[in-house]
């Protein structure tokens, strides 16, 4: 079934492909091929993606632009909160609010060049209202630090790419580096942005299936 997904996405990638071609836009358009998670399959015990370790953190991520000629990789991490503003970038369009995210287009002209180095953060909700975080987790440099409710587990991607080893007991002084950085990002209020009331009526049944979707 997983792999039935993957040729029916495949498939209409290659429709859309078609269409931007027939109408002569292909080489005017900016594409990205990305996800909003990957799928675990008992890597850590569970179905779905219901946790926070790499298996579903990592996701695709391609861009193609007609300003980018070359094809390059970049070995760095990058987050989905990235795209925004690279697209931006790309487009020149200025922006004034502060975003979490920045723009890889300096990456992208010079792969070489120095590593941000940028911590990456993630959380899983609970189905509450509001939503309540369960899981958290920070990456830095090689660490992983990932908190629970009750626990909390610190990896070296490095040499445990997996996330089998938690080295949480022997090497406290780096998780606690971590989590108080995790703190200080979350509470950062300069990205807390006043919510844009909207005026929607939705039904029971439509509340209901979007909490079943996780919304």
């Amino acid at each position: 079934m997983y792999d039935g997904e993957i040729k029916y996405l495949d498939e209409f990638i290659g429709r859309l492909q078609g269409v931007l071609e027939e109408n002569n836009l292909l080489e005017n358009t900016i594409i990205i091929f990305t996800a909003d998670h990957g799928e675990e399959f008992y890597e850590h015990g569970k179905f779905t993606h219901i946790q926070v370790y790499n298996e579903v953190l990592k996701v695709p991520f391609i861009l193609r632009a007609p300003s980018a000629k070359e094809k390059i990789e970049i070995s760095q991490y990058v987050t989905t909160l990235d795209i925004m503003p690279t697209i931006m970038d790309f487009l020149n369009i200025p922006f004034s609010v502060p975003l979490r995210g920045r723009s890889l287009l300096p990456i992208i002209q010079n792969p070489s060049g120095e590593e941000m180095n940028l911590p990456i953060i993630a959380q899983q909700y609970e189905q509450n209202i509001p939503p309540i975080p369960f899981c958290q987790t920070i990456i830095k440099g090689r660490y992983k630090l990932i908190l629970k409710k009750s626990s909390q587990e610190l990896y070296d991607l490095d040499s445990d790419p997996k996330e089998m080893l938690n080295l949480n007991e022997k090497m406290k002084d780096i998780s606690g580096k971590l989590s108080n950085e995790l703190q200080k990002l979350l509470d950062d209020r300069q990205y807390i942005y006043k919510p844009i009331p909207l005026n929607l009526n939705l039904s029971e049944d439509k509340i209901q299936n979007l909490r079943s979707l996780g919304y």
